[in-house]
């Protein structure tokens, strides 16, 4: 009796978001859990057999579309996922296989995070992370606390594609059509490690391989590669100016 009470309120809870204008698809065998204290405004969810989604005490979520194929979603207490306003685009989760871990009061308003290939996102507690950022992870990246994290921010551990002869990537293209860059194999990858109380500056792209110890600031549009950053450095793009008199 206990579990059908139980099964009881979770229906409640599910339709209670569903009135409210949210679109939720769960599927067999799938785990799908949120706390009747949860916001959840302009959401789609979908959630496939075997994968899980949890979202936690007080979380707020709008403008947000999940989907977990393989895989889990964990979203922890207090945290706020998607932009304020629907003008502004919506945040997209993708784990097409792998994993993403929210810690409590992280707040997301960024474009996307895409996983493949088994990789493993960790967002660490009071940590913001700024719209039309991305991120795209097939190894591992590790994101720490109190980080601040601007606008437009490339944080990618792969190189994306996989570079195959023209033979191989035109069957692949004729395939898939019309899903143009379809990939079979995981292409080359490394870890991606940020810091505590880092802040990194509007437009910089963190490549594969990169490892930013605590406290340190990457300024606008500057990229880095495989670079090890020490505790409490600062990082700006080089720029190169020549002014040449008029004769």
């Amino acid at each position: 009796m206990d579990s059908l009470l139980k099964y009881v309120y979770m229906c409640f809870i599910y339709l209670k978001y569903l009135i409210k204008g949210n679109f939720i698809r769960v599927k067999p065998t799938a785990i799908f859990y949120v706390s009747n204290s949860a916001i959840l405004r302009n959401v789609k969810i979908f959630v496939a057999p075997g994968a899980q989604l949890k979202i936690g005490e007080d979380v707020v979520m709008q403008n947000t579309i999940i989907c977990v194929e393989r895989g889990s979603c964990i979203i922890d207490d207090n945290c706020i996922v998607g932009p304020m306003l629907k003008d502004v685009g919506k945040t997209k989760i993708i784990i097409n296989d792998g994993s993403l871990k929210l810690n409590h009061h992280a707040r997301l308003t960024l474009d996307r995070i895409w996983i493949r290939f088994g990789g493993k996102v960790n967002v660490g507690c009071y940590t913001n992370i700024n719209n039309e950022s991305e991120i795209r992870c097939d190894e591992s990246v590790h994101i720490g606390d109190y980080d601040q994290i601007s606008y437009g921010v490339k944080i990618w551990d792969t190189n994306t594609h996989t570079i195959l002869d023209k033979s191989e990537r035109r069957r692949i293209t004729e395939k898939y059509f019309p899903y143009f860059g379809y990939e079979i194999s995981k292409p080359k990858t490394a870890p991606i490690f940020i810091g505590n109380d880092c802040w990194i500056g509007e437009n910089a792209s963190i490549l594969k391989g990169t490892k930013l110890g605590d406290e340190v600031i990457v300024g606008y549009n500057t990229l880095l590669s495989g670079h090890e950053i020490e505790d409490c450095s600062t990082v700006v793009a080089q720029t190169i100016l020549k002014i040449n008199k008029r004769q």
